[in-house]
């Protein structure tokens, strides 16, 4: 595999993984939103596995010096902010 295959290759999962990502935390805070707090236990395993998920591969990049605005991802993303 090629570095740009790969840089492609991560370009495209992290990418997916952060939309859906999103999507959980919403799909949460909606349901939170309408139920009492028991409600939502899955959502919240689910969104807490895509934070656990997206955080260690964002952190990952550092690690194996991949520049993160090559594989798509802002300078100035915090997954923590974003996700929790």
């Amino acid at each position: 595999m090629t570095t740009n295959s790969c840089e492609d290759y991560l370009h495209d999962v992290l990418a997916s993984l952060l939309a859906t990502a999103r999507e959980a935390k919403a799909d949460l805070a909606s349901i939170r939103a309408q139920a009492s707090t028991d409600a939502g236990a899955f959502e919240a395993g689910r969104a807490q596995a895509y934070y656990e998920v997206c955080s260690l591969l964002v952190s990952q990049l550092a690690v194996f010096r991949i520049e993160r605005n090559r594989v798509g991802v802002s300078e100035s993303l915090d997954v923590d902010d974003m996700l929790l």
